[in-house]
């Protein structure tokens, strides 16, 4: 039964990087789960397949008001996971619809949900740094580019750097402070 169970959530997992972005949450947390799975994993695995089954033949629109300006979302749930890690999603927009979006369990512990915030959007950043590179290959000119965030303290430390760390982030190392570059950049 664990294998069905993995091999179903592998498959999966290669659709919701293909084709159903809208899953990526729900197959992210299952992806945690396959080495042990328990009755609520399978609740929830099917839970999953039956919103998958009503909604199959739902249209997906995918377009762009234009190539000069990427919008990017970075949003964090702080220790959500059984070792208290925390979880990341982001996704990125021309316009209309996502043309990106992540769904990960943060590899470290962090101490607080501004940490966790700030190290979700220094994960998350190398995808619009990435797709903004590519698209200028192709000769389409991004001319802005918006970080968007719910965190204010995160916010501040990204924009401040370390003149707005305090006792309680001060621990946070200088790698996450490649947001404040990328920024000033």
């Amino acid at each position: 039964r664990g294998d069905i169970f993995h091999h179903v959530v592998a498959k999966l997992l290669y659709e919701s990087i293909r084709g159903r972005p809208d899953i990526q949450t729900a197959i992210a947390y299952l992806c945690t789960r396959v080495s042990k799975p328990n009755e609520h994993d399978y609740i929830k695995l099917r839970r999953l397949l039956r919103f998958i089954k009503r909604t199959i033949s739902d249209k997906r629109y995918l377009g762009a008001d234009g190539f000069s300006l990427l919008r990017t979302w970075v949003d964090v749930s702080f220790a959500v996971h059984d070792d208290m890690k925390s979880h990341t999603g982001g996704a990125m927009s021309f316009g209309t619809g996502v043309i990106s979006t992540m769904s990960a369990k943060q590899k470290l512990n962090t101490k607080s949900t501004t940490e966790s915030e700030f190290v979700g959007a220094s994960d998350y950043l190398a995808r619009p740094i990435w797709t903004k590179g590519f698209m200028e290959e192709q000769g389409k000119r991004i001319l802005e580019t918006f970080l968007h965030q719910d965190n204010e303290s995160a916010i501040k430390l990204e924009v401040n750097g370390i003149t707005s760390s305090s006792q309680r982030t001060r621990h946070i190392s200088i790698k996450y402070f490649f947001v404040k570059d990328r920024l000033e950049s």
